[in-house]
Order: C-alpha cells, then structure tokens, then sequence
C-alpha cells in the first residue's frame, strides 16, 4: 500500500528511493494498493472515490506504478467537479446555503419533487447538479409552491440551485 503526494517512493526488492509521488496524475491524498499482474486498488478520500482495476498484466513490471499513473491521466479526463463546468449559478448573488427560503419534499424521493417557497412567488432558475458536479438540468421556475417531475433521474445524490438573481439557495436531496 502506497500513500500518494510524498515526495519519495521506494519500489519492494530494491533499495533505491525514487524521487517522485505513486502516482503524480492521482489526487494528492489517494492512497493505493497495487499488486500483481496490474491490479489495482485506488482510495481517493476528498472525492468519495474508489478505482479497482481487476485483468491481465499490462506491463511486466513487479508493482505497476507507471500503469497505474496512465489510469489517472486517462481519469482525470472524464471525472468532473464542480469548477470542469461551465455553466453555474451565479456567485454575485446573496447566498443562503441553509435553503431557509424554500422547502423541498419528499425527501428522499422517487419522482416529483415539490418546492415550496416561503418568501412568495420565486421566479427564477432551478440548476440541478449531481455528485459529480455535473449539471444536469436548468429549469425556469415561477410560483410559490412548483412541482417538478424527476423520475429519469438516476438514483443517487443531488443539489439543487435556487437562483433569482438576488438570492440563491441550495437544497440537498436523494433520489431511491
């Protein structure tokens, strides 16, 4: 087991330190298991992640460090975050992340979701974005009391944006 962002590595059946972190393309506090035949097992904390790599040896090296750094360059091409996007909500406007402007239910849910808003009619914009930080879809809202139908969600873990240009809240929910 290898602890990745250190400055140094040292390679089993050798005695020699290398001067390089695991895996420089890998988050720095991901730390790995790599074993024979090229399997692989990452832990990546900061983004509740977890790559396991099973099959045929890649290369005939002992411990596949070079591979595995290959697996990340590759990775970090399609796993978002919040800031690969390019479209968000706002960041001018008055936030208020505890959501105390707007009710979401039911939480958890299965497919409508009803928003209900405490200061009046809201018209603005509902952004939803999954775990990743992908946004998945932008709804015009207007009313004070909307349903939304989000059964082709898949299950998991979503916030939701309430943005009206002048406050922006934001809800937690999970869909079963």
């Amino acid at each position: 087991t290898w602890l990745n962002g250190k400055s140094a590595l040292m390679v089993p059946q050798s005695q020699i330190v290398l001067p390089t972190s695991v895996s420089p393309n890998a988050p720095a506090d991901m730390y790995a298991a790599l074993g024979k035949n090229g399997q692989l097992i990452n832990v990546v904390p900061s983004q509740g992640l977890v790559v396991i790599r099973m099959g045929n040896n890649p290369d005939n090296l002992l411990v596949p460090f070079t591979y595995n750094n290959e697996v990340w360059k590759r990775l970090n091409h399609v796993i978002c975050n919040k800031t690969a996007t390019t479209e968000k909500p706002s960041d001018t406007v008055q936030k208020d992340s505890t959501g105390e402007g707007v009710s979401v239910y039911p939480n958890p849910f299965t497919s409508d979701l009803t928003f209900e808003f405490k200061k009046g009619v809201f018209k603005g914009n509902l952004w939803v974005v999954n775990s990743l930080g992908q946004i998945i879809r932008i709804d015009k809202i207007n009313g004070t009391t909307v349903s939304r139908p989000f059964g082709d969600l898949s299950p998991g873990f979503y916030t939701l944006y309430f943005d009206n240009g002048k406050e922006r809240w934001v809800k937690k929910v999970v869909k079963r």
